[in-house]
């Protein structure tokens, strides 16, 4: 029979993270739950492409970036942002639009009506980042410095929205700058990345996405796909028939692999591992999938 460090009972979100990094320390861990789906008690069902809530905690709640990430890792959540109630000619409306707002506004009452109206790219149901132009002066030592940015950082606060400081001065005299020139002016004014960079990031952590890489003879190219995803449907990114013959994806850290400078190396080192349908896709993963139809 086999002997284990610790034996989790229940796969909820703290049971998820204590195995989790129980693993990553190097101990085994047992995780049993009377529920088949992942990470328990914290469960939504898809129905006709609405998220109806059916049992566990239905809000996570955190405007810290990095635990938004790491809690992705173990069930796929839903970005959701608490806005101020609208008042619309003496009414009162709920934004961003759900389901409240939707039924106090056209009436309607079922997910799909909703899902007919989700279609519609309606800007108040849109999540914000606040782009704050600062002067060279404010960016001293790489730190942001202004009495205008702590207000509109309040603002964000108070929204659930996002707030990049940046600098359109420093932005025009890189653009033309080759790549080394740019990390050298970026270093002495104490920036490890432009502007520009940063805004993709925060794009793409407000927005729940990452990237996958694939690599061949002809090109490398990067595969956008929502955080969450298994391996099977990023697979699906690139062709439908990748999806439906999925056998196992073949993946490495992107930094283990410009560490190591080819693939051939990185297996040497055993850094490329052999993943199956349950594997989540993690932003920055150099992948080759394997399928067959």
């Amino acid at each position: 029979m086999a002997k284990y460090d610790y034996l989790v009972v229940g796969a909820g979100l703290y049971g998820a993270v204590f195995a989790h990094e129980a693993r990553k320390a190097g101990k085994s861990v047992l995780v049993i739950d009377r529920r088949p789906n992942i990470a328990g008690n914290v469960y939504t069902e898809d129905v006709e492409g609405i998220h109806v809530h059916k049992y566990g905690a239905h809000i996570f709640h955190t405007n810290d970036t990095e635990v938004w990430n790491y809690v992705q890792q173990f069930a796929t959540f839903n970005r959701f942002t608490n806005s101020p109630v609208a008042n619309y000619h003496g009414e009162l409306y709920s934004l961003p639009f759900n389901m409240y707002t939707f039924n106090r506004m056209w009436g309607v009452v079922t997910p799909e009506e909703a899902a007919i109206l989700s279609t519609v790219n309606l800007l108040t149901n849109k999540p914000i980042i606040y782009a704050a132009n600062l002067s060279e002066s404010d960016f001293a030592d790489g730190e942001a410095h202004n009495p205008y940015l702590d207000a509109v950082e309040r603002i964000a606060a108070e929204e659930h929205a996002a707030v990049l400081p940046i600098c359109a001065e420093i932005e025009a005299e890189i653009s033309g700058m080759e790549p080394d020139e740019k990390a050298i002016f970026l270093a002495d004014m104490g920036l490890s990345e432009s502007g520009l960079d940063r805004l993709i990031k925060e794009c793409y952590a407000l927005l729940g996405l990452i990237s996958y890489l694939t690599a061949g003879v002809q090109e490398v190219r990067a595969w956008t796909i929502p955080r969450g995803t298994k391996a099977p449907q990023a697979a699906g990114k690139i062709h439908s028939d990748f999806e439906r013959g999925f056998i196992r994806a073949e993946v490495v850290a992107y930094s283990d692999l410009m560490a190591c400078g080819s693939m051939a190396a990185a297996k040497e080192k055993g850094l490329v591992r052999s993943e199956g349908k349950e594997y989540v896709m993690q932003d920055g993963d150099v992948v080759l999938f394997r399928f067959n139809v």
